[in-house]
């Protein structure tokens, strides 16, 4: 979907897209609710709460960071 479309879906500007994209601007509930149903996904993967395909490796020493970054 392109920025356009979304922005016409969730009646913002292409500009207010590109700032929920980038981070720069954090959407109101009812926009999150609307993009969730459009990508038919959850609010918590749009917030980034939902943790069980993540892998923390923070902890791990820099050497093994580094082969997993390598490996993905």
């Amino acid at each position: 979907m392109t920025q356009g479309v979304v922005a016409e879906r969730l009646d913002v500007a292409v500009l207010t897209v590109k700032r929920y994209e980038s981070n720069e601007q954090q959407p109101p509930v009812e926009k999150l609710e609307k993009m969730a149903l459009m990508y038919r996904t959850s609010l918590d993967y749009l917030r980034n709460l939902d943790k069980r395909n993540h892998i923390f490796i923070d902890d791990l020493p820099t050497a093994q960071q580094e082969l997993i970054k390598a490996v993905v």
